[in-house]
């Protein structure tokens, strides 16, 4: 997988050696916001803690996807040697638009789910939940909002005890004319779990979507939002931060293709990397011809807190076309050490004065995102925050 140029920062070849997953026993680990709940454990979907017969009433969902992705992975798969074929192959000869895990995922996930949002309706919140327990676990998730549809989306990722685990999960969402979707991604694994999570998404005439990732533990847990603005006002949001600390390893990959004129898309980024953690930022914008009077701005910051930390970022801009407005940068850093000797000097204790510089930081994340569920996620990122420096 590192000699894909996408994934040379992040070693993810161990979690296909992973047995398959099968216990779906589960409850509830964390409180959830209010909202339509879907719930899958280890990849399968679980009725019981789902609110199934009230979500039907409101949108188009089956548990199957268009078969045409499963097509376009068994082409890219003709034997069923997945570990080889995913290691062997170059991005380029797939046919599936994302990468070879998106195509591995399309493959071998044990549930699909198809949810359409109707033209002219708007889902408050829907709260997508994936349990996982040892093993490794795979499920595709399809959401298409119609015409003038707005979504606000959760997609919440947890462990359900200690054991050594990895899941797959693919999500491919297409957002038609002026179509609107606030989606926020939590990440809160054990120290023992790999976690990919994969999202290919386009976006039609008008269309927004607006993301922040809060990622917060894991062995290794990685969040891909591939974007195509593919209608003339599109728009895509990307705020995200991570925590790595220990020896997890958290990643946030963001690839922005601009296909239309007028286009917009804005990266900001922030991690805090402790112990021997391994913080990721890999950011790119492609603006093609045509697309003109685009813009695309990226920004990642990045504060390391012990020596043996290791931060990789890589902002990218890739320019065919003129008329544009871009501009991208990272940052790598320390602790102030000013401020926290004024801090400590006004009666602050060390951990104290540490808190509140790594949360201000980690704060203006939040500050800047407009996303309506982001004060869910503000709560449980800060709280971790105030636990690592009590």
């Amino acid at each position: 997988m590192r000699k894909i140029e996408a994934w040379k920062y992040n070693d993810i070849e161990s979690v296909f050696d992973l047995p398959t997953a099968t216990d779906t026993r589960a409850s509830l680990p964390v409180e959830l916001p209010e909202g339509f709940k879907l719930v899958f454990v280890n990849g399968f979907f679980h009725k019981e803690l789902s609110d199934w017969d009230e979500l039907q009433s409101v949108v188009d969902i089956k548990n199957e996807i268009d078969m045409s992705i499963r097509d376009e992975a068994k082409a890219f798969f003709p034997n069923s040697e997945l570990f080889s074929s995913i290691k062997n192959k170059p991005l380029k000869q797939s046919s599936f638009k994302a990468d070879p895990v998106s195509s591995y995922n399309a493959e071998h996930s044990h549930n699909q789910f198809y949810i359409r949002i109707k033209e002219n309706t708007n889902i408050a919140k829907l709260v997508l939940v994936n349990l996982q327990t040892g093993g490794l676990t795979n499920h595709f998730i399809q959401i298409e909002l119609e015409k003038n549809s707005t979504a606000n989306i959760l997609h919440y990722s947890g462990s359900l005890d200690e054991m050594t685990g990895g899941n797959v999960t693919g999500l491919r969402m297409s957002l038609a004319d002026n179509a609107v979707c606030d989606y926020a991604i939590l990440q809160n694994m054990n120290e023992h779990h790999l976690s990919i999570l994969q999202h290919n998404v386009e976006l039609s005439k008008n269309a927004k979507l607006n993301s922040l990732v809060s990622q917060l533990s894991g062995k290794t847990s990685r969040v891909t939002i591939n974007a195509l603005l593919a209608g003339e006002n599109a728009e895509v949001q990307l705020h995200g931060c991570y925590l790595p600390a220990q020896n997890h390893t958290l990643d946030q990959h963001y690839c922005v293709t601009h296909n239309a004129p007028n286009t917009a898309s804005k990266q900001f980024v922030r991690g805090v990397a402790n112990d021997k953690g391994h913080a990721i930022f890999n950011g790119k914008a492609t603006i093609l011809p045509g697309a003109i009077n685009s813009i695309a701005m990226q920004k990642n910051n990045n504060i390391a807190l012990s020596n043996a930390a290791v931060i990789d970022a890589k902002p990218e801009l890739e320019i065919y076309c003129d008329q544009v407005q871009c501009a991208h940068g990272a940052t790598i850093g320390e602790i102030d050490e000013e401020a926290l000797f004024y801090l400590q000097a006004r009666g602050l204790s060390h951990e104290q004065a540490m808190h509140l510089l790594i949360g201000g930081f980690v704060q203006s994340v939040f500050d800047r995102s407009a996303n309506t569920l982001k004060d869910y996620l503000q709560e449980i990122t800060m709280k971790t925050l105030e636990d690592q420096y009590a």
